[in-house]
């Protein structure tokens, strides 16, 4: 069986998610591939790369940081999140990413972008973190707070809107035995978003429009998905066990640290059964 590791989107609350990958780095634990969405897909690179450590400095040195993302940011030019700052100052000199690392990584690496004209999920393996960069930033882009990334004659954004917990796209790729990695709580459903916004926003897109408009069901759907297979052993689920109190754009360091501080404590209560899941496929398939 092919094993992969999944990761949901959240803004900053991937902060918990960034810690669980430190421990999996710290362990050695790898897969046969990773699959990322919106700010999943930014702890994956981190992940792929080794680099314990470099999300939550990211957070930490960059979150309150007018340049990596501010409304005065969208105001000038359309993005909340600065992509020239964010997709390559900060990777190519203010904290360093090891693409050697990455591009030799044995795990075969895949983020997931919304395809704005169809509403259909868009999978990208990323073999050159620095060729294939906005991919990553495509799937990281915001509806509302970001312009549409243009690839391949695609406008594509946020991932999520379409696949928030990219566990399709894993089974699509041949991952047939999944480490999910949330950033949601267990009582967590997602309610209905703005009825009206996205027709302000994108009033010629229909189906993207429509997907707005489905999203919640689509997420509380795919967890309800999540939890049968956890049952059935074929996933294994990681969250956290208490809601994170913090913003999709949060800022503030001691709230960061906090949750990754949440994160590592978690990530490591898990291991005993993780590993065990992962060498015999016996388990409930949740960590406790």
């Amino acid at each position: 069986m092919a094993t992969g590791l999944v990761l949901e989107g959240g803004g900053v609350r991937a902060v918990f998610q960034a810690a669980v990958l430190d421990v999996f780095i710290d362990e050695g634990l790898t897969f046969d591939g990773v699959i990322g969405v919106s700010a999943g897909a930014t702890q994956g690179a981190s992940y792929i790369s080794k680099q314990k450590g470099r999300s939550l400095k990211l957070y930490l040195n960059y979150a309150h940081d007018p340049r990596f993302m501010s409304l005065s940011n969208w105001l000038k030019h359309g993005d909340f999140v600065d992509a020239d700052f964010a997709y390559h100052r900060i990777p190519e000199e203010l904290l360093p990413y090891d693409f050697a690392t990455a591009a030799a990584s044995s795990m075969a690496f895949y983020v997931v972008c919304t395809n704005l004209a169809t509403a259909t999920p868009e999978y990208f393996r990323i073999n050159d973190m620095l060729a294939d960069i906005d991919l990553v930033r495509a799937s990281a882009s915001l509806p509302y707070l970001s312009k549409t990334i243009k690839y391949e004659g695609k406008e594509l954004l946020d991932g999520g809107v379409v696949e928030s917990i990219p566990i399709y796209g894993a089974l699509a790729q041949g991952f047939d035995k999944n480490v999910v990695v949330l950033t949601r709580h267990k009582e967590f459903r997602k309610s209905p978003e703005n009825y009206y916004l996205p027709y302000l926003f994108y009033p010629r897109r229909k189906a993207f429009i429509k997907a707005l408009h489905e999203r919640h069901n689509m997420y509380n759907s795919t967890v309800a998905f999540l939890e049968k297979e956890a049952e059935a052993g074929r996933v294994f689920l990681i969250r956290p066990s208490v809601p994170l109190n913090i913003s999709r754009l949060e800022s503030d360091p001691k709230k960061i640290q906090e949750i990754y501080d949440l994160g590592l404590r978690e990530g490591r209560a898990c291991l005993p059964a993780l590993r065990q899941w992962l060498a015999e496929g016996k388990s409930e398939g949740e960590n406790k």
